[in-house]
């Protein structure tokens, strides 16, 4: 992805982020989608940190943007679904972090959520939910624990089989066991 390089170096300028991109959630972070040379990609921005979360994440620890960065890889290498990852970026001032992005490519799954709001007793919701049982079964015994495992994130699709396929979001917050 060296071609988007000049993209991500734009965040840096906190307003390029701020005014620029599509807003698909925004709360403590804010995701954006961006269309950079043809292609969709989500930006994450994690949320301003108080000055001890900025010492820490600035001298002891890895920012939530290089982890779901890494663990991306991780669970991508495993074979578990998860959007494809393209950077991250940390803007530091005084050795401290200040902000960080993740980025990656785009999802074109659907939030899991919209399945579990209907009634279960409908056949396509049921087959759903037993395809997410058997995912999240896969997952536990590839040694994965998503620390943040909600069904907000978790996104579906259909595949051509008639079955489905998962992705796991939000992934900053994981541990990996043998």
């Amino acid at each position: 992805y060296g071609d988007l390089e000049p993209f991500v170096r734009s965040l840096a300028s906190r307003d390029f982020f701020v005014h620029e991109g599509e807003t698909l959630y925004q709360g403590r972070n804010t995701i954006k989608r961006f269309r950079v040379g043809g292609q969709d990609l989500a930006v994450k921005s994690y949320g301003r940190l108080i000055f001890f979360n900025r010492l820490i994440y600035g001298v002891l620890r890895r920012s939530k943007a290089e982890r779901a960065y890494r663990h991306a890889i991780r669970l991508r290498g495993l074979g578990i679904g998860t959007p494809e990852e393209v950077a991250f970026l940390e803007i530091r001032r005084y050795g401290l972090l200040q902000y960080s992005y993740f980025v990656s490519i785009c999802s074109d799954y659907e939030p899991m959520r919209s399945v579990t709001e209907q009634d279960p007793g409908l056949p396509e919701v049921g087959a759903a939910l037993d395809a997410l049982a058997q995912y999240l079964f896969g997952i536990h015994n590839a040694g994965v624990l998503h620390k943040d495992l909600n069904i907000g994130n978790i996104l579906y699709r259909r595949n051509r089989a008639g079955g489905y396929d998962f992705q796991l979001i939000d992934t900053n917050r994981m541990r990996f066991y043998r």
